[in-house]
């Protein structure tokens, strides 16, 4: 009687073990899937920022030629975009190369708060550089428009200036906040398990 109660209790035991390990599979087939469609989201922000920051090269060139900037700051800004769009794709690389299917969590994880730290890191330290450019560029263009500062027309100018600046940050800052809360919903979900 003994050893048919032990044999049920073995077979019970095993029963249970398939079913936690299938859920195992079932939770971490799942997790992937949350992870590669997070990582989509991520680098589908890389690339907006890169077409964005390609397209423009040829409006500052044209710019060059046609409003008569100065040619010190067109190629000043055609550096400073060219580099915000390469540290973006560099900052991006190591997830961007990934592969849901066979990459460990713990590495996915790592790249993923690394990107976050690194998002973090622009803002506090790259995104202030934008202040004296901008203040370059107001410069630029009020002399290009041979409008003074202090005229009605100036000021009116100044305004569009700095609202156009608002609404490419606000822009830029939503691009930023989707890649970080993104890089969060990665972390969290694969810490949580």
């Amino acid at each position: 009687m003994e050893g048919l109660e032990f044999e049920e209790m073995r077979k019970q035991i095993a029963i249970l073990k398939e079913k936690i390990q299938k859920e195992e599979i079932v939770n971490d087939r799942l997790l992937r899937q949350v992870s590669k469609s997070k990582l989509s989201v991520m680098n589908a922000q890389a690339f907006k920022n890169l077409i964005i920051s390609l397209s423009c090269v040829p409006l500052y060139l044209l710019m060059y030629y046609q409003v008569r900037l100065s040619l010190t700051f067109c190629l000043c800004t055609i550096i400073y975009v060219l580099f915000c769009a390469f540290g973006t794709m560099y900052i991006h690389y190591p997830v961007m190369k990934m592969n849901m299917a066979t990459e460990d969590l713990k590495s996915v994880a790592c790249k993923v708060a690394r990107v976050k730290r690194q998002y973090h890191f622009w803002l506090v330290y790259v995104t202030p550089t934008i202040i004296p450019w901008l203040g370059w560029c107001l410069y630029e263009m009020l002399k290009a428009f041979q409008l003074e500062f202090n005229s009605t027309s100036g000021i009116v100018f100044t305004v569009f200036v700095f609202l156009s600046a608002a609404i490419g940050f606000a822009i830029g800052f939503s691009m930023h906040k989707k890649v970080v809360n993104a890089c969060s919903d990665i972390l969290e979900q694969i810490n949580g398990d």
